[in-house]
């Protein structure tokens, strides 16, 4: 999965890489983003896949940063239909909670590039 997607990227810099949130996915968006690839997670039907995409993205940017890049040029995403968070009782509430986990995390990336 890796190589077809670091292949893909190499077509042109706008590109984003479509991986799913599975085992295999989640390792390739780590791998990508430690290249400063960006990727799209799609597939995400429960927080706690949203999660470990993004956990798995802070990885692959970090290590992107830590090679002297900067990470802040590198534009990931997850996708996830709104229900899958109603699914488990989240709400507008939890779904903004966990979109300014998100924008914190990347700020401290950006942080502790420039530092």
């Amino acid at each position: 999965m890796f190589e077809q997607a670091a292949e893909l990227a190499s077509l042109a810099p706008n590109i984003a890489i479509k991986l799913p949130a599975t085992k295999s996915g989640l390792e390739a968006v780590e791998r990508l983003s430690a290249r400063g690839i960006g990727v799209n997670m799609t597939i995400s039907f429960s927080v706690a896949q949203a999660v470990a995409a993004a956990k798995a993205i802070e990885r692959g940017l970090m290590t992107y940063a830590n090679g002297g890049n900067d990470a802040l040029t590198v534009h990931p995403y997850v996708t996830m239909p709104v229900d899958a968070f109603a699914s488990f009782g989240a709400t507008v509430k939890t779904i903004d909670q966990f979109v300014d986990g998100y924008e914190k995390l990347l700020l401290q990336i950006g942080a502790a590039m420039h530092s």
